[in-house]
C-alpha cells in the first residue's frame, strides 16, 4: 500500500544522507548539482538564471509526508516539506524585471522557506544477480515556498 511504501522510504532515507556508493547515490546534504535553470517570462519582462556548482543545503530536514507508487506504469510521487533550503552556486544572469535590465554573474545565495513540493520519477527494473533493481530513467521536480530570500554578488556586474 501506499502507507507502508511511505513508511519504508520515510524510514530508509536518514540512512541515505551520507550517501550510498554501492548504489550510486550521492550524498544528500549538502546535494552537489552541477547546473540548475529557471526561465521565466519572456523577452521584454523576463528573467534567465543560471547557476553551477550548486551546493544544497537542508534536504536533512525534509520530510516525506506521502508516497503514490504506480507499480504497472512503474512510476513514484513523492510528497514532501521542507522548512528551509539555501542553494548556493555560481550565478548568470540576464533579463529585466519591472523594465530594469538585470545582468550579472558571480556568487549567489538562494534560501528558501516553507517549502511543499513533489518529485515524480519513472523507474525501469534491472536485473543482476537474480534480483532486480530499480533505474530511474527520468525525474521531475515541482514546489511552493513560503518565502524566498534572493543574495547576488556582483549583480549589474559590479555597477551600484
Amino acid at each position: 500500500t501506499d502507507e507502508c511504501v511511505t513508511r519504508r522510504i520515510a524510514e530508509a532515507l536518514p540512512n541515505l544522507l551520507n550517501g550510498y556508493p554501492k548504489a550510486h547515490i550521492p550524498k544528500l546534504d549538502p546535494l552537489t548539482i552541477t547546473s540548475l535553470s529557471v526561465d521565466t517570462g519572456n523577452k521584454q519582462v523576463g528573467l534567465s538564471l543560471k547557476l553551477k556548482d550548486c551546493l544544497i543545503y537542508g534536504t536533512k530536514t525534509a520530510v516525506l509526508y506521502k508516497v503514490h507508487h504506480d507499480f504497472e506504469n512503474k512510476h513514484y510521487d513523492l510528497y514532501y516539506r521542507n522548512p528551509r533550503l539555501e542553494v548556493l552556486g555560481d550565478y548568470n544572469m540576464d533579463g529585466k524585471i519591472l523594465l530594469l535590465p538585470i545582468h550579472g554573474k558571480g556568487p549567489g545565495n538562494i534560501t528558501l522557506t516553507d517549502v511543499l513540493g513533489l518529485m515524480k520519477f519513472n523507474y525501469e527494473l534491472v536485473p543482476k544477480k537474480d534480483l532486480h533493481y530499480a533505474r530511474i530513467i527520468n525525474s521531475t521536480m515541482t514546489f511552493t515556498v513560503g518565502r524566498a530570500y534572493f543574495e547576488f554578488k556582483d549583480l549589474f556586474n559590479g555597477d551600484k
